[in-house]
């Protein structure tokens, strides 16, 4: 009942949040510092939104195949917009199957992006999860036999809605309902450390190069920081390690609505290394990451054109919000442009703080907040009408292919979305 969901709130907070989740050092005045307070009043957005979501469905065929369907819908005050895929392919490697269609569905999304933008869209664009997360995939080849260059094209489509939303000047948004990511809670640690460095007898150069190395290479690192013996040091590398999520630091700490000051995220050290290939020798990155697809001049060619553009990837600008006191946060991010910030992701290495002004962004999530159990309207909206159902793939789109296919004996089936 929602009388009772206050109480359900204080127990999270109180009890299951710091149990599982209790820091070993002490953050809070550094959360304190990097916090505003802020009453998110709803009202209406002066600008168009077109909300962009995405599902899918899978089915294992016996002879190492899948029959997938993927499904994209944007939805904006007058119209809507809709793309689809659907495939069978051969791939022995199962493992990697959730991420192939998570990128198909992000890809998808994309496409129905240019498709309003085409059609005269130019609002604001709300992805459901994270804009940083679709940039810092560095390209492979898939184990999918007829799709091996597929993540080429997803860059292509990509880079071609980034260059398309900044021509025409429409912003996009992801926004991501408890996220599992750390970069706040990761730039708090680095500050503590910071301040406490005469402590650990280090600079703070050394500081930030031993946080890098520990997130890039675990336990090359601590086994580095275990031999200098510096116990302070090794605390916060623990912590560092343990990837405690955001929501859970806020959720620890916040006592009122607001959100998390606006943060500068940059690139992985495994990104750079990536990326500094990519500018070096692009030819050779293209064949160590696809070394079936390199067999063709004209994979390689057409390929170069977009791997090069890769390293002009936008910075973008992450922080979270906490709607309501009853609530859990939500991650919202933007390309830095969106912003006013001309920096890309190469550009920053550690996150950093910004000062730039989120008040629209802020009244976008405001206006389209509707409680716990629906944080975006629009959002919303897109996921009911894209959802698949297991019925209705079962009954439309596999058993259409079974007739193609003929009966078989069903191994297993996944679903998505």
């Amino acid at each position: 009942m929602p009388e009772f969901l206050h109480l359900f709130a204080e127990r999270i907070r109180h009890d299951l949040i710091k149990s599982i989740f209790e820091p070993l050092v002490d953050l809070s005045a550094h959360f304190e510092k990097n916090w505003v307070d802020a009453a998110l009043n709803p009202g209406k957005t002066p600008i168009e939104i077109l909300a962009i979501d995405s599902s899918s469905q899978q089915e294992q065929l016996p002879w190492e195949g899948i029959f997938y369907v993927v499904r994209a819908l944007g939805v904006s005050r007058n119209k809507r917009y809709m793309d689809l895929v659907a495939n069978v392919d051969i791939s022995p490697d199962t493992a990697r199957e959730p991420y192939f269609l998570s990128r198909k569905r992000e890809w998808l999304e994309h496409r129905v992006a240019l498709k309003a933008i085409d059609d005269g869209f130019s609002g604001c664009i709300l992805f459901d999860g994270s804009i940083y997360g679709r940039e810092v995939h560095l390209p492979f080849e898939t184990g999918f036999s007829n799709d091996r260059d597929f993540m080429i094209e997803y860059f292509r489509t990509f880079l071609e809605l980034i260059d398309a939303c900044r021509e025409r000047k429409i912003c996009m948004i992801g926004i991501s309902k408890e996220s599992r990511s750390s970069f706040f809670r990761e730039f708090l640690l680095l500050n503590f450390a910071l301040e406490m460095k005469s402590e650990l007898g280090l600079d703070e150069a050394e500081i930030a190069k031993i946080f890098s190395e520990i997130l890039d290479n675990r336990y090359e690192a601590l086994r580095k920081i275990k031999n200098a013996n510096n116990k302070k040091l090794r605390v916060l590398a623990e912590e560092l390690l343990s990837r405690k999520p955001d929501f859970a630091l806020i959720l620890n700490h916040a006592r009122k609505t607001g959100y998390t000051v606006p943060l500068l995220l940059g690139a992985s050290a495994g990104w750079r290394r990536g990326i500094e290939q990519i500018m070096k020798e692009p030819e050779a990155f293209l064949k160590s990451r696809f070394p079936i697809c390199s067999q063709s001049e004209e994979f390689v060619d057409k390929a170069m054109e977009v791997v090069t553009r890769i390293p002009e990837m936008p910075a973008v600008v992450s922080f979270h919000v906490l709607p309501s006191i009853s609530d859990t946060p939500v991650r919202v991010d933007a390309p830095a442009w969106c912003l006013g910030l001309e920096k890309k992701l190469l550009d920053v290495g550690w996150p950093e703080r910004t000062n730039v002004d989120v008040g629209g962004i802020l009244e976008i999530i405001s206006a389209g907040y509707c409680g716990p159990e629906n944080y975006n309207i629009w959002l919303k909206a897109a996921h009911d009408g894209v959802k698949l159902s297991s019925e209705v793939f079962e009954r439309l789109y596999f058993g259409r292919i079974m007739e193609i296919f003929g009966s078989y004996k069903k191994v297993r089936r996944e679903r998505y979305g």
